[in-house]
């Protein structure tokens, strides 16, 4: 017989408002039923439910596979529980996952009335959690930001990714730096075609040792871009600011002024590089 924990209401409320909900606990706290419970109920009540489960190896290779794929996936009025996907009895390293978690959870929380279940063993998902913060640099926004502040081209999948979230939460955008403005010296490659550039990092530059002849190829490498954009390219800059890097009197007269809500007007010293 199933006895539901004590901090079943909890769950149910933090699923009902948060729209997914991580159910962690030991062996014997019954994680999988307290799911399988909460499918139960949305299913009563007229909802999609779908149960990937995570028994074996190879399952929990699939549950991966579809959280990386939630975006397209998720739809109105269904419920999805994802059964261990980060590991059984012991952590399964998935560098996906470590990076990209909050994008899952954002990408479940814009599709309007649908729901994830996620089961893990308490010390399991500490050690998901561990890593996941040493994996990760960028940060979640819990709120609009007045001014952000852009380093670095897109040279790959990921970049932009990032790029375009940024923008979506920012006010107003700043370019820092000239990678950011005009690609910088990563942008050199441009002159070059990308598989050129792969033959000579991985088969045939000077110090290269792969007896393999084997170019890197994994999901959990981002995908190169054909060059180097600089942001602007990607996303809508509002104000730029040069540099190799820029002074730290331009930044502060710059966010100064933008703070105050004016137009940053900066004297000639302070974007001169001669």
């Amino acid at each position: 017989m199933y006895v539901p924990p004590e901090e079943y209401t909890n769950i149910q409320n933090t699923l009902k408002e948060k729209r997914i909900v991580f159910i962690t606990g030991t062996q014997e706290y019954g994680k999988t039923y307290t799911a399988v419970r909460l499918l139960w109920e949305y299913f009563c009540v007229g909802y999609e439910v779908e149960w990937i489960k995570g028994e074996e190896k190879r399952e929990r290779e699939e549950v991966r596979k579809w959280l990386q794929e939630i975006k397209a996936k998720m739809r109105l009025h269904r419920v999805v529980y994802f059964e261990d996907p980060f590991g059984r009895t012991k952590y399964e390293k998935r560098e996906y996952l470590e990076k990209e978690i909050g994008t899952i959870i954002e990408s479940v929380t814009n599709v309007k009335d649908s729901y994830v279940i996620i089961t893990s063993r308490e010390e399991v998902f500490k050690e998901f959690e561990k890593d996941k913060l040493s994996a990760v640099d960028i940060k979640e926004f819990e709120e609009q930001c007045a001014v952000g502040l852009i380093e670095g081209g897109c040279c790959n999948e990921e970049n932009v990714s990032v790029l375009r979230r940024f923008r979506e939460h920012c006010d107003v955008l700043v370019s820092v730096g000239d990678c950011a403005t005009m690609g910088g010296i990563p942008a050199m490659r441009n002159m070059v075609p990308l598989q050129e550039c792969l033959d000579e990092a991985y088969l045939s530059g000077p110090t290269v040792h792969n007896p393999e002849g084997i170019i890197p190829v994994d999901q959990e490498i981002p995908l190169l871009l054909n060059k180097v954009y600089p942001c602007h390219e990607v996303v809508k800059i509002d104000y730029f600011l040069p540099g190799c890097p820029p002074s730290a009197d331009t930044l502060w007269e710059a966010l100064v002024a933008l703070l105050k809500g004016e137009t940053p007007k900066l004297e000639y010293e302070l974007v001169r590089y001669d």
